[in-house]
């Protein structure tokens, strides 16, 4: 799958258990790597958009942190990983420097169990809420 993909499953997921795990409605995209015209791409840097910010930010404080933000990765075909830009890296780095999580995920089920993970779900339910048996 590609990494819109990818990012659109967790979306979904993310919606449809959102009645079972409230801080999900709090997630959200950054869009940052869209692609679009010039006129548009100025507009949105006039606006703050930064290159190498991760894909997607949870805004909620678990154990310590500030909040989770993720950087999503494809595998492709040929079984080789994609891996972060070193802006992508230096944003993930920052971000982790003061005070948040901050993840990179290569499937939207490895992104599910991160989040999971962060807002220290039961793994028994975490499990069942991606599908897998514990």
């Amino acid at each position: 799958m590609s990494e819109h993909d990818e990012q659109k499953a967790l979306i979904d997921w993310s919606i449809s258990i959102e009645g079972r795990v409230p801080e999900l409605h709090w997630i959200y995209a950054v869009p940052n790597g869209t692609r679009t015209g010039i006129g548009i791409a100025a507009r949105m840097k006039q606006e703050g958009t930064k290159k190498g910010v991760p894909d997607l930010c949870l805004p909620v404080p678990r154990n310590g942190h500030g909040a989770l933000y993720i950087e999503m990765k494809t595998i492709k075909s040929s079984g080789r990983k994609s891996y972060p830009e070193p802006e992508q890296r230096e944003w993930l780095a920052g971000l982790e420097a003061v005070g948040n999580r901050a993840a990179v995920c290569w499937s939207w089920i490895e992104a599910a169990k991160t989040i999971l993970e962060y807002l220290e779900i039961d793994p028994r339910l975490a499990a069942a809420l991606v599908g897998e048996e514990y």
